[in-house]
């Protein structure tokens, strides 16, 4: 049959409404929603009306082109005009645009893939209707599917079975999202042309253990898509009694008999796909426990790999791997044995499209001597010479523990040597001897593990020149180098191009050491000794613009900040994140949003922002396929927001898995596992087990004891000896056993004098507790003296504008409140609040309690005007942000009332403090606080000529007041003179 347009070319010359008629005698008998033929009939009308051609819309889709079409459906290539970019059109088949079942498949399929975010799941991006035709707009994989892309002669069996892992880190996804694919088959992968797998097709996709059985729909198919009660429908089961669905030859047993599809039953089904894309056909049927999958004589598979795939092809689920991760472990395993060919399909698989096809070539002469030449590439960085250095280095300290910790740090570091070693010749084997890897990789990978040699060579000489530094950091220095076996993963496909530009080579080379030794330096002298060299080198790195240095010199200057707990690191972590996803460099990404989220969380000023960059960080986690010391990592950082958001055994649970898997990475990351129990030793001391909180400080001390000592935990700045004792002293203060916390917050100060110095800033954090201490005792004197080493401590370490020190400040200025000194309560208030508008938003509670602070103190000097402006905006945000009976509104309240009745302003004044005394007698926490407040409203009374009322209350406040002794002889003296001497001393 001729086509439309063959006729069409002989009818030119006709008017719009007889090319209208001509097309529609044409296509009678065509589907008249098939959007196909709507293209052809406005480039007929374009070309015989001589008008430009106009694609067909769909919403805010132009079709450009119908890409293919099965039982299920149509997809069409479309441009996003709104978003400027290429999608996928998937619409559900005109013949089933009636049937219910199959428009809420289709929908199934946008809902689960709405739900997952993951490199290799095809993202949804919009789901709507047209001409009654349900549609989803994916996004545009330009590839083929893996049975297509296996089926190229020629793909080495190591590509195939990483493009499977791949698609198994999805499935993980999907089966930690709560579902199962039930689908699972070498024609639902697409393998882009970037080379990345994607698992597609989640039409049958649902809820684990989801039977199935009868779910009668009684709505339309509108009102999935509609407001209101449509995820509930789309969640109803539309497979009929007994129906079977997915594809048979891949079903595992216990589907085909009719029983749910789960997580096993996917397992099932990837291990017979997997199967069959390396030998060329299925396996013959399940297997049985511990039985081999049988493989054709003419192939040959490694042990290893023909083992897990047996295990996940075993007939009963109980018998296949416990979850979908733990097979994708055995596999990964099974990609990272470097030596032992996989399997050989005699001489079909060698040379199917005969020797040099694809990535197959001719071994060239020299490479195996090439490969071996790798070993040298650490001279001059990690050698004799340089143990030796290193050694000498940390014995010229002559600390206590100077041998221990140079013997444990030598080995540590052969350890990390050797692992890069391997890894460089793995990656120049692969390319040159097995010659399984592209050129383009080869480079990649090497300029991966340049930029780690780089590293290692900063942090060698920074141990081998101490200087006379304390080198306590030495161990935690090691852990923050890179993992070498890292540099050989499949995801550096998608990395950006990392090599400088010719002409400027040199000087960014340069740089990257600058910001590595920087890096380790900020560790070993503390981020303020380095702070104005790192700045220059950051404006350098500005100027020359090459974005993965820029990304680099951002998180330099982050992790200075970080290493104070500075909320300026922000900023900075941002910046580095931004430019790390410009250069494609998703594990300088990790590392920027990994501390962002222990930065809000450790200053516990805004857990929002800590959930978003910890959000950030799980996603670029899974990215990368969860790297065994990220995830440790990830647990890590999860333990401690869920302890600041008061999930204690949460925490408790994320810390000690973070702990399971820093003990399953080895004696690389030792010192990192001790720091982890120590984090959960602070865990447990909160929820208030101390003896197992002393036994994990103690696992930590077992840990550090091979080093010699116990190096600085800066993730609590605090001793390890020291931290139970601290805080059982502060659990004690809080409630109200001054005697037994007076003891052990003095126990616990030497403990942390004795351990860094009287001057650090563990020893300030101590003094601050103290401070607290001492103002709940009515020692005014000791809350001064305690505040202000603790300020000083923090200054000396810090810097004068770090945000730690508003603990301090705000201690000194309620003792010198208190004692009279209304300049200095002042000024400290007013640095604190200074402080914390650098890292809160201008609505914060924190920064409302703190105008409220300096605005008491304002009140006391007598600078009325200032204090009123500061009390009615902390109060503002207050009553927004807190209950009515808060016990922190009566500050300001009271504060307020003190002002105005000074000014003469009786009813307003008499209004705030009666509510503050109300909210007080609410609490009766606080006895001093309520006396004062008692005392303002009974001289309210007074003025208003009401002494009944005002005797009482000023009566009880002068009993108060005297038991605490001369510090409050002021307020007893004042009380005298108001009630005079009839009523009794």
């Amino acid at each position: 049959m001729r086509s439309f347009e063959e006729d069409a070319d002989r009818e030119t010359g006709r008017t719009a409404a007889e090319v209208d008629a001509l097309w529609d005698r044409a296509a009678w008998g065509m589907n008249e929603l098939d959007l196909a033929a709507k293209m052809q009939h406005a480039r007929l009308r374009a070309r015989l009306l001589g008008e430009s051609y106009q694609a067909p819309t769909v919403g805010r889709f132009s079709i450009l082109r119908k890409l293919g079409e099965g039982g299920m459906g149509e997809v069409y290539a479309a441009y996003d005009d709104q978003l400027d970019r290429k999608v996928a059109l998937k619409f559900l088949h005109p013949a089933r645009a009636g049937d219910e079942r199959a428009v809420h498949r289709l929908l199934r399929e946008a809902q689960a893939l709405a739900k997952l975010s993951h490199p290799h799941l095809v993202p949804v991006f919009d789901v709507g209707r047209f001409d009654d035709r349900v549609y989803l707009a994916m996004e545009m994989v330009p590839g083929v599917t893996m049975r297509e892309w296996t089926a190229e002669a020629g793909r080495p069996w190591r590509k195939v079975l990483e493009r499977w892992v791949e698609v198994g880190r999805a499935l993980v996804a999907v089966h930690e999202a709560g579902m199962v694919h039930r689908d699972l088959k070498p024609d639902n992968v697409l393998v882009g042309q970037d080379g990345r797998a994607r698992l597609v097709d989640f039409g049958l996709a649902r809820g684990q253990g989801a039977h199935p059985t009868v779910a009668e729909v009684d709505a339309r198919a509108d009102d999935c898509i509609n407001a209101g009660d449509g995820r509930r429908r789309l969640e109803e089961r539309v497979t009929q009694t007994h129906d079977v669905v997915g594809t048979p030859a891949y079903m595992a047993p216990e589907v085909r008999r009719g029983e749910p599809a789960t997580e096993s039953s996917d397992q099932y089904g990837l291990c017979v796909s997997i199967y069959e894309s390396l030998v060329g056909q299925r396996p013959t049927g399940p297997t049985r426990a511990r039985a081999l999958v049988r493989v054709p004589a003419t192939v040959r598979m490694s042990l290893a790999l023909r083992r897990a795939l047996s295990r996940g092809l075993t007939a009963e689920p109980a018998e296949r791997y416990p979850s979908t991760r733990a097979l994708l472990h055995d596999l990964e395993r099974v990609l990272g044995h470097r030596r032992g060919r996989l399997l050989t399909r005699g001489a079909a698989l060698l040379v199917a499209a005969g020797v040099g096809a694809t990535l197959v070539r001719t071994t060239e002469v020299g490479s195996v001597a090439l490969c071996q030449t790798v070993q040298d590439e650490l001279r001059g960085v990690w050698d004799e010479a340089r143990r030796t250095a290193v050694s000498d280095g940390i014995a010229a300290t002559r600390l206590p523990y100077a041998e221990p910790l140079a013997r444990e740090l030598v080995a540590r570091t052969d350890d990390y040597a050797r692992a890069w070693l391997d890894a460089r010749t793995r990656v120049c084997e692969a390319t040159w001897v097995h010659q399984v890897q592209s050129e383009a990789l080869l480079d990649r990978r090497m300029s991966c593990l340049d930029q780690q040699r780089t590293e290692l060579a900063a942090f060698v000489d920074a141990a081998a020149g101490l200087e006379g530094e304390q080198p306590r950091e030495l161990p935690r220095a090691l852990t923050t180098l890179g993992v070498p076996e890292e540099c050989e993963s499949p995801m550096l496909l998608e990395l950006g191009d990392a090599r400088p530009p010719a002409a400027n080579r040199e000087q960014i080379e340069s740089l990257r050491r600058e910001v590595a030794d920087l890096r380790v330096a900020a560790l070993l002298r503390g981020p303020v000794a380095v702070r104005g060299r790192a700045q220059a080198v950051y404006e350098q790195a500005e100027r020359l613009g090459f974005a993965p240095l820029r990304a680099r010199a951002e998180l330099m200057l982050g992790f200075m900040h970080f290493l104070g707990d500075d909320p300026r690191a922000h900023a900075h972590l941002l910046r580095a994140e931004a430019l790390a996803e410009a250069a494609g460099d998703d594990r300088l990404r990790e590392e920027a949003s990994r501390m962002s989220a222990r930065l809000w969380a450790l200053l516990g000023t805004d857990l929002d922002r800590a959930r978003e960059a910890h959000a950030r960080n799980r996603a670029i986690v899974a990215r990368l396929g969860d790297p065994p010391h990220r995830l440790a990592a990830l647990e890590q950082a999860e333990a401690l927001l869920l302890q600041r958001q008061g999930d204690l055994a949460g925490a408790e649970a994320s810390q000690r898995e973070a702990i399971a898997r820093w003990s399953a990475l080895g004696e690389r990351f030792a010192s990192t596992r001790a720091t982890a129990w120590r984090g959960l030793g602070r865990i447990l001391c909160v929820r208030g087990r101390y003896h197992d909180a002393e036994q994990a400080f103690e696992r930590a001390a077992r840990i550090d004891a091979r080093w010699g000592g116990s190096p600085l935990d800066r993730d609590s700045g605090r001793t390890r000896a020291g931290m139970t004792t601290y805080v059982r002293g502060v659990a004690a203060m809080g409630q109200g056993e001054l005697d037994e916390a007076s003891t052990l917050l003095h126990e616990a100060l030497d403990e942390a004098a004795r351990a860094y110095g009287p001057d650090s800033v563990p020893v300030g954090r101590v003094h601050v507790s103290l401070a607290q201490w001492a103002m709940q005792t009515g020692r005014i004197d000791d809350v001064l003296a305690h505040a202000r080493v603790a300020d000083d401590s923090v200054r000396r370490w810090l810097g004068d504008d770090h945000v730690l020190r508003r603990s301090p400040l705000s201690a000194l200025g309620t003792a010198a409140f208190h004692r009279g000194l209304p300049d200095v309560a002042v000024d400290a208030f007013a640095e604190a609040l200074r402080l914390q508008q650098t890292a809160l938003p201008d609505d914060h509670l924190d920064l409302a309690i703190a105008r409220s602070n300096l605005g008491e103190a304002q009140v006391l000097a007598g600078r009325e005007e200032e204090a009123q402006v500061s009390l009615h905006a902390a109060l503002a945000v207050m009553e927004r942000r807190l209950p009515d009976t808060d016990a922190r509104l009566s500050y300001p309240l009271h504060a307020l009332g003190e002002s105005l009745l000074r000014q003469g302003q009786l009813r307003p004044a008499c209004d705030h403090a009666e509510r503050a005394l109300w909210i007080r007698e609410q609490h009766r926490d606080d006895l001093v606080e309520l006396a004062r407040t008692r005392w303002l409203v009974a001289r309210c009374e007074l003025a208003r000529g009401r002494p009944a009322r005002a005797r009482p209350l000023a009566e009880s406040a002068r009993t108060v007041f005297r038991t605490m002794g001369k510090d409050f002889a002021d307020e007893v003296e004042a009380i005298d003179a108001a009630l005079g001497p009839t009523t009794g001393r």
